[in-house]
């Protein structure tokens, strides 16, 4: 091996890389608990970016509720959210036309096929597909013009009683 072409790379190189990679890649949302943690109001549910992690259930849960045991972090604004699990939506690493962030959940319009499809972006056999409205997996691989339209949360109605191209 020739050393006067070869890079070094540290250790320190590799984390900063590393670090730089996760966390576009752990990015998680969800969508707030209804009662706020701290002072026990009810305030309208927002979404939220950061880390995800598990809270342990504690009393002020089951007394309040929230049953909640899911936090997201956002290092942005150094705040800590407590979400509803069942909002909890990982990035996939992709973005549509719009350069938005695909998330798992998002309700997407793509083209497969030279046909336009309406579907969502769901996980199975181990990576992220799009399950469109007649139940058929596409990977991501197949399809061109990807757009966020919506997600299965907040606008269910784009996918319920539609039915699109096979």
């Amino acid at each position: 091996m020739d050393m006067k072409n070869s890079i070094k790379i540290t250790k320190s190189d590799f984390s900063e890389l590393n670090t730089e990679i996760s966390n576009e890649n752990t990015l998680f949302r969800a969508k707030t608990a209804e009662t706020e943690y701290f002072s026990n109001t009810e305030q309208p549910s927002k979404w939220v970016y950061g880390y995800y992690f598990r809270q342990p259930a504690t009393i002020y849960y089951e007394k309040n509720k929230a049953g909640l045991a899911a936090a997201i972090y956002d290092k942005d604004n150094l705040k800590t959210y407590f979400v509803d699990p069942k909002t909890v939506c990982q990035y996939i690493g992709i973005k549509d036309q719009n350069k938005s962030r695909i998330f798992k959940s998002d309700i997407i319009d793509f083209l497969y096929n030279n046909k336009n499809y309406i579907g969502v972006v769901t996980y199975s056999y181990a990576s992220y597909r799009i399950i469109n409205i007649n139940k058929k997996l596409i990977l991501f691989d197949d399809v061109t013009n990807l757009n966020i339209i919506g997600n299965i949360f907040d606008t269910p109605e784009l996918i319920k009683n539609k039915r699109n191209g096979d």
